[in-house]
């Protein structure tokens, strides 16, 4: 959410659409491919089904390994393979948008309880002064010092504090949007704390060797086989990494309220966001992919072995990553470069003086 919004009323998002249970399978294929060789020991009756490498593909072969991969899954496992994890990721994604939008909602009414008040001292104060004025005002001296009548004071009084309040406005919604964005990017990480267990089990379900059960049987055996061998600190494994990853999020949101959000819609920033995430996550494609690998480590039997920092990156393909990024980037520049062709929207910021003024 860019900064802007923060001060609209909250309205619920689930956070996904019909499309993201299309889209879920290719999901649990990348989870596959990243995490399959640091699975630990596991027993020799449970059977688990290797995919072909995902490394150095290019885009030629990537749709033949999809589609490859899909049907190895299906075969092996039926449907329910494809959909491993599912449920846990669905109620991570409900859990952590809820518990976003009560705090949320929260922060909205306390904000409309202090604007209604101070909304109401100022009345009363600009009547106070009003009256004031109109008692000890000498309309003689200001004749004199405005050429014109009565009516040219008031015009040119009018004109002036126009000026003014448009320069407080613009202050104020600086101020205003910093406040607005701490507040909210903290709760974005409490709802991201508190509902990180689910997704943490959501990764597990989806390497987990022993898929000859029901989702719901697997779902409650790792959950049970977390807590008992890793203890509650196991449902928190990779906290921190994905925490760096939600923060580049929230630089990357400032970075383009800062350049953009003055002279451009909110859905053309928006559109910019897309292009340059889609290019962030390519180029931290490798810490994503330990992230992940870091929150589906246990003791559990088929589940993935500790592996270090160190030892991760050693071994990662940097070649095919380069190869990536350079692709990546260049895009991002081709696109970048016919938003900068697109005209620039100067009334938005007389809008939102408008909008702060009526506020």
């Amino acid at each position: 959410m860019l900064i802007e919004k923060y001060d609209k009323k909250p309205k619920f998002d689930k956070g996904f659409t019909p499309f993201y249970f299309i889209s879920y399978p290719l999901y649990n294929i990348q989870c596959r491919s990243i995490l399959q060789k640091y699975l630990n020991s596991y027993d020799e009756g449970v059977h688990f089904n290797y995919l072909m490498n995902a490394n150095n593909l290019n885009i030629k072969t990537y749709a033949i390994y999809i589609f490859n991969s899909l049907h190895q899954i299906y075969s092996v496992e039926g449907i329910k393979g494809l959909y491993n994890g599912l449920i846990p990721m669905i109620a991570y994604i409900l859990s952590k948008k809820t518990i976003y939008y009560f705090l949320e909602k929260i922060h909205f009414s306390i904000q409309k309880k202090k604007k209604n008040k101070k909304r109401k001292d100022t009345y009363n104060h600009k009547s106070s002064v009003l009256k004031y004025e109109n008692k000890f005002i000498d309309e003689k001296e200001n004749t004199n010092n405005f050429i014109g009548d009565n009516l040219n004071y008031k015009v040119v009084k009018y004109m002036n504090f126009v000026k003014e309040e448009n320069i407080l406005v613009k202050k104020k919604k600086k101020k205003k949007f910093f406040y607005l964005s701490f507040y909210h990017s903290l709760y974005e990480y409490i709802s991201s704390i508190v509902a990180y267990p689910l997704l943490n089990i959501s990764t597990k379900l989806i390497i987990f060797q022993d898929n000859t059960k029901s989702l719901f049987y697997n779902l409650k055996n790792i959950t049970q086989l977390t807590y008992k061998i890793d203890g509650v600190s196991g449902f928190f494994k990779g906290l921190n990494n994905y925490l760096i990853i939600q923060s580049l999020d929230k630089v990357l949101n400032c970075f383009l309220y800062k350049l953009f959000s003055s002279n451009y819609s909110y859905n053309k920033v928006i559109t910019i966001k897309v292009v340059l995430t889609t290019c962030l996550n390519t180029i931290i494609a490798p810490y994503i992919q330990y992230s992940m690998l870091n929150r589906s480590q246990s003791q559990v039997l088929g589940l993935c072995k500790d592996t270090s920092f160190n030892e991760f990156f050693s071994n990662y393909p940097w070649k095919s990553h380069v190869s990536n990024v350079t692709f990546c980037l260049a895009v991002t520049a081709v696109q970048l470069m016919i938003f900068a062709l697109i005209p620039k929207d100067t009334t938005k910021n007389d809008d939102v003086i408008n909008e702060e003024r009526d506020e």
